[in-house]
Parts: structure tokens; C-alpha cells; sequence
């Protein structure tokens, strides 16, 4: 209350408490995720806390070798002092991760001894890559390639267009827009088919969606107007 300013004689209406915060010697904390099961999903980080906030550039590395790291890793804030990192995980690889004694942390403190840690990845969840949208390709080649990993089987709709019936679709096109025409709106009857995929363990695979394999017949004798169903089902 006797704190007065430079000018009057009034001082603070009651006394005033600031909260403050120190830092102390840099010290590692947690890896996340972390253990023998980490599913090496494409949208995974590698949240690697300390006790103060880390010095750029980062004095570590993975064991093999992760494209991304540690050139995608960034602060991952104050109230979490660390770096969060994008890494590229291989399915069922066992890495190892090390952080350089010579770390320093924001205030020129050295991490003074090397941290070790040890993790594994699972294998890849299922997953289907399909570009959206509208395409016009040569009639006698598959049309959508598709990437899978992991599926065993695609449930894909489709509707056989050709000459007679292309009438009824071609209102339905917007070419600006990815999503698939809606079929209860004309009197075309969409097919459902199952198809079976094949490929190495948790590796990506290519497979071409032709009317061929849709509909029967030469490939090339339609047009086709079709959607890939969300759902996959693992092969392992």
C-alpha cells in the first residue's frame, strides 16, 4: 500500500501478487507415443517433452533414419515445453531415438548427458488412397487407379455408362465439384461388387478399377461413373 507513483500521493488500493515461474537445469522428460505397438499412421508426431523449451537447431536423431525428422519437428509450446515432430514410421520397425548431450534449451543450459529411447511400430492400419473428383481417360485403359494397403477386399458402386443412357448422368455432372452424382436422381441403377485385392504386408498397392472388372467384358466397352465404399477390411 506505500508503493506511490511519480506523481500524486496515492498508493495501490491493496497489496498486489504476481505469480512467476523458473526454470531450472534442462532435463528430459517423456516420449509420446511411445512403447512396442505404435501404429505408424501417416498423421502420427513424435512429441518429445522437456523440461524447458528446447534451442533450435535439435541435436538428435533417429535409428533407421525417419524422412522428416528431425528437420519437421517444431515447438510444441510453453505449457508443454518440447518439440512435436513429423516422422515418416515404417510398419513393424524397431527405432531407436537419440538426443545429443550438446542439446541446449532456450537460456544456452546443456542437456549434459545423451538420452537413449527405444520404441516399435505395429503394423500400418488399413487404408485406401483414391483421388476424388471427375477424370476422362482413353476407353480401352483401366480408368481410377487406386492405392490400397492392407485391404483384403473394395466395395465399390458403380454405374455402367454408355451411349444410350449417358443422358441421364450427363445433367447430374458438376466438373468443379468432387462429390459423386447422385444416382436416386435419374433411373440409372447403380452395381455394387466386391473386389478382391492383393498385396505385400504393409506395403502399398496399386490396383486399376476398369469396367472390365465392374461389369464384365472387354475393358474400354463403357463408361463408368463410380465411388470406392469408406469401409476396407484388414488382410491381417
Amino acid at each position: 500500500p506505500d508503493l506511490r507513483g511519480s506523481v500524486g500521493n496515492l498508493g495501490l488500493e491493496k497489496p498486489a501478487e504476481l505469480a512467476l515461474h523458473t526454470y531450472g537445469p534442462l532435463k528430459f522428460v517423456k516420449l509420446e507415443p511411445s512403447g512396442t505397438d505404435i501404429v505408424p499412421d501417416e498423421s502420427v508426431r513424435l512429441v518429445v517433452s522437456f523440461s524447458n523449451p528446447l534451442k533450435p537447431p535439435y541435436q538428435m536423431k533417429l535409428t533407421p533414419a525417419a524422412v522428416g525428422f528431425p528437420q519437421r519437428c517444431y515447438s510444441a509450446g510453453d505449457e508443454s515445453p518440447g518439440i512435436s515432430c513429423a516422422a515418416q514410421l515404417e510398419p513393424q520397425t524397431a527405432y531407436t531415438l537419440t538426443i545429443d548431450a550438446t542439446q541446449e534449451d532456450a537460456f544456452g543450459q546443456k542437456l549434459g548427458k545423451p538420452e537413449v529411447l527405444k520404441f516399435q511400430t505395429s503394423d500400418a492400419k488399413p487404408a485406401i488412397a483414391i483421388e476424388s473428383g471427375y477424370f476422362v481417360a482413353e476407353l480401352k485403359r483401366p480408368v481410377v487407379p487406386v492405392w490400397t494397403r492392407n485391404v483384403s477386399e473394395l466395395d465399390v458402386t458403380a454405374v455402367a455408362i454408355t451411349q444410350d443412357n449417358f443422358h441421364r448422368l450427363q445433367p447430374l455432372i458438376n466438373w468443379w465439384e468432387p462429390t459423386p452424382a447422385n444416382f436416386a436422381k435419374s433411373k440409372l441403377s447403380p452395381k455394387t461388387k466386391k473386389l478382391r485385392v492383393t498385396g505385400t504386408r504393409n506395403k502399398w498397392h496399386q490396383q486399376a478399377l476398369g469396367a472390365a472388372e465392374l461389369f464384365g467384358g472387354a475393358s474400354g466397352s463403357r463408361s463408368e461413373e463410380r465411388r470406392v465404399g469408406k469401409e476396407c477390411r484388414s488382410r491381417w
